[in-house]
């Protein structure tokens, strides 16, 4: 292995890059919502080779840093890789003693791999994942070799970025405006871990359904592996600080098992308090684990003057937002370290703001962990797909308020390819399932501007079903076809407009907001991918000018809180490459306008739109 040294020299990098140690990057354990003593971390460098479809490498090219990936700086490549290219990954790894002992299993977890995945042990075939954005795993005991000093892992990867219809977000081969440099191969941690044949495999805690928050009914959902043996009891304890506050338990004789939790005095869960309770779940005889809950509820309902709103914990709840990107100058996807990962979200608390919109990207697992803990609420962006859209249905129509219908002439939309949707509906289905038992999380987000929008109706229908714990913006910004729970626009004029309801199946009952606005534009020079090449939507000459446009937007959206608006999503937290959005610059190292003035501006906007109950409108 190398010797642990500096991960970028000469290009632009947030200040976290040279903390990275080519040899154990990432090295903090991958999974807080299910916590084991025994894991091991694969990270760090591995062989690779990038070859044309239909070759496999004689020997291989050199070193790469896993999990950053083949197009970043930190991978120690820099190389894009092509549609018709094949990503080869190769390590050995010993395998500890105590992964070994009978009766147990050996898993393989892969946090993110973009796109298709195939992976072999020892030469033997483990399986294959298709999907950029979700953990996958194998399970490897099989394919292990006892004796062996080592076993060999070969992975290879395929990624046809916006060649393909598959979900992919910005990602472009051809970066330009407000498409991005790709990222292709692992990108998420690698790493083993050794469980029981019969063991706990998920959690997902949450208020119970029909109850309020105050009550404390928290329903508890363990995910288990029963490896073919008798009955075993579950117990649940909830802990508070360390100290057992309920407990419960139940015969486990399915895949699925339940059960509802009194918390005494509950102490709910908001940004202003983010309070986790512990969780500490035992299969009788075979597996413990450790996990977190947190008590808060999230709904449509009316306040004090009739105007609807978000509802946190009963209470209306002004969701004042930021965009986030979740792109790094050395790292693309991946953040350098799990410090930077969390670094957005504390920049976004400390402007002011209360919420983030992840946007046409899904982060690691810990970053969500991260914003349960700090406390910040998550509009949750389904990653965009479909073939290529003409800028005609993009953008002109939608920018100018057209109405075209996204479940008819499905190749406007990019969307006439049957398989494509089909893999879109599925990897939707994949991100809600990791991420549904984060907190944090209170909207789903499935189509943006129309970029590869199908059914919206339909699919936002099948959301609030999969998970009525959460409200949903069905179409963010151009084609509304009156669904979801929102009335959602996007406006980056320098005076934008609240949005206007929509005849349709849910217009009587959604609420209005504003989705993105802003765009404030300002070059700083030495902190950005390419001085020369700009995007941006409204220019300011300087930090002061910034400082007062924002004040004078937030100043406009709180007159529209007063009159209903429920939620504004300003772009954006960073720049990203040649777009100068950012309220910080890419890099991270210049925060652009006085932060005071930001959070006061953000404060008054809050107060603005959230005014006293009247009675709620929603109970999902």
């Amino acid at each position: 292995m190398e010797e642990s040294k500096p991960a970028v020299s000469g290009a632009l990098a947030s200040p976290w890059a040279d903390a990275v140690d080519r040899a154990h990057p990432l090295p903090e354990y991958p999974r807080p919502s299910l916590v084991r003593e025994e894991w091991l971390s694969l990270n760090g460098l591995w062989d690779y080779a990038k070859l044309p479809e239909g070759e496999s490498p004689a020997v291989y090219d050199g070193s790469i840093v896993v999990p950053f990936p083949i197009e970043s700086a930190l991978s120690g490549v820099e190389k894009p890789l092509g549609p018709d290219e094949v990503l080869w990954y190769r390590r050995s790894f010993a395998l500890p003693e105590s992964y070994r002992e009978s009766g147990r299993r050996v898993l393989l977890h892969f946090g993110a791999v973009d796109w298709e995945t195939r992976a072999r042990l020892n030469g033997r075939e483990l399986g294959s994942h298709r999907g950029g954005y979700v953990p996958f795993r194998f399970d490897i005991t099989d394919a292990l070799e006892a004796e062996a000093p080592v076993q060999e892992l070969v992975v290879e990867v395929r990624d046809p970025t916006d060649q393909g219809t598959q979900c992919r977000g910005k990602q472009s081969l051809r970066p330009r405006g407000i498409r991005y440099t790709a990222c292709s191969g692992i990108w998420g941690s690698v790493w083993l871990e050794s469980v029981p044949a019969s063991r706990i495999d998920g959690v997902i805690a949450r208020i119970a359904p029909g109850s309020e928050a105050a009550e404390g009914r928290l329903l508890v959902e363990a995910r288990l592996v029963l490896g073919g043996c008798s009955p075993r009891r579950l117990r649940v304890a909830v802990e508070e600080e360390g100290k057992v506050v309920a407990a419960a338990e139940t015969t486990a004789v399915s895949e699925t098992a339940s059960l509802e939790l009194m918390v005494p005095g509950p102490r709910l869960w908001s940004p202003e308090s983010p309070f986790l309770y512990g969780l500490a779940l035992a299969l009788e005889g075979c597996d413990e684990v450790q996990s977190y809950a947190a008590l808060r509820t999230v709904e449509l309902g009316l306040d004090g003057r009739g105007k609807r709103r978000i509802l946190l914990n009963g209470k209306p709840y002004f969701n004042d937002a930021v965009l986030d990107q979740g792109y790094w100058p050395e790292g693309i996807y991946t953040a350098p370290t799990d410090e930077a990962l969390a670094s957005d979200i504390e920049r976004a608390k400390e402007l002011g703001f209360n919420t983030i919109r992840k946007h046409v990207k899904v982060e690691s697992e810990r970053w969500y962990w991260h914003c349960d803990r700090l406390g910040i609420l998550v509009w949750q962006d389904i990653p965009s797909g479909g073939a290529p859209m003409r800028f005609l249905y993009s953008a002109i129509l939608g920018f100018a308020g057209a109405r075209l219908r996204d479940d008819s002439r499905l190749a406007r939309f990019g969307r006439a390819d049957a398989s494509g949707r089909s893999d879109f509906e599925r990897e939707a289905e994949e991100i809600i399932g990791f991420l549904e038992s984060f907190a944090c999380i209170v909207a789903w987000v499935p189509f943006n501007e129309g970029w590869g929008q199908f059914e919206s109706a339909r699919i936002a229908r099948t959301l609030a079903e999969r998970d009525p714990s959460r409200l949903v913006d069905a179409a963010s910004g151009w084609y509304d076809a009156g669904a979801g729970d929102f009335a959602s626009r996007h406006d980056y004029s320098r005076k934008p407009r609240p949005p206007r309801a929509t005849a349709g199946p849910s217009s009587d009952r959604r609420a209005l907001i504003l989705s993105e606005f802003g765009g404030l534009t300002l070059k700083v020079a030495g902190h950005s991918t390419d001085d020369e090449r700009q995007f941006g939507y409204v220019g300011a000459a300087d930090g002061e000018d910034l400082a007062a446009r924002y004040e004078a937007l937030a100043a406009r959206l709180a007159a529209m809180a007063r009159r209903g608006l429920a939620a504004s999503i300003y772009t954006q937290i960073s720049d990203v490459e040649i777009e100068r959005n950012g309220l910080v610059t890419y890099d991270r190292r210049v925060v652009k306008a006085d932060p005071g003035r930001i959070k006061a501006a953000n404060a008054a906007l809050v107060e603005a739109g959230s005014r006293p109950p009247r009675r709620r409108a929603r109970s999902p």
